[in-house]
């Protein structure tokens, strides 16, 4: 069928199936290739920040508790919710108040865990930058590279 469509639209059929070359040369990478080693230098990378950085596995291990409580105040959110609109359709009075009540409560915690997961998020950010930064400059800076550029 592939073979009826190609030749009725004018397309040259391949003579056979085999593995094209790149125009790179055998040397090009797949894509495959490619994407595992950017991944071997992301970790490289990581490695070397969680290595050299004082702190960066405890504000990672704050970040990860923190969106994970995230989570769960979402959670308890939809149930506040649910309970809430439960009561407004019934008419229930007490339920409605009590629903109020537990909304409050939980914008009390939202709010300064938000403002926690932000912070903790931009610290470790900018922990990184400051590594990266330090990274490039001792490279660049290093047996007089500069000059060689």
């Amino acid at each position: 069928v592939t073979a009826a469509l190609m030749s009725a639209h004018g397309v040259d059929q391949p003579s056979s199936f085999s593995r094209q070359t790149s125009p790179l040369g055998p040397e090009s990478l797949t894509a495959f290739d490619k994407n595992s080693s950017m991944l071997r230098q992301l970790w490289d990378l990581a490695s070397q920040f969680f290595r050299t950085q004082r702190y960066a596995f405890a504000w990672l291990a704050i970040l990860l508790a923190l969106t994970v409580g995230e989570s769960r105040i979402m959670v308890w959110l939809s149930y506040a919710q649910k309970n809430f609109t439960t009561a407004i359709t019934g008419k229930d009075i007490p339920g409605f108040w009590t629903g109020i009540r537990e909304y409050i409560l939980i914008i009390c915690i939202v709010c300064p865990l938000f403002a926690m997961t932000n912070y903790a998020e931009h610290r470790l950010a900018t922990q990184w930058k400051v590594s990266l930064s330090r990274q490039l400059t001792h490279k660049y800076f290093e047996d007089r590279t500069f000059y060689t550029l």
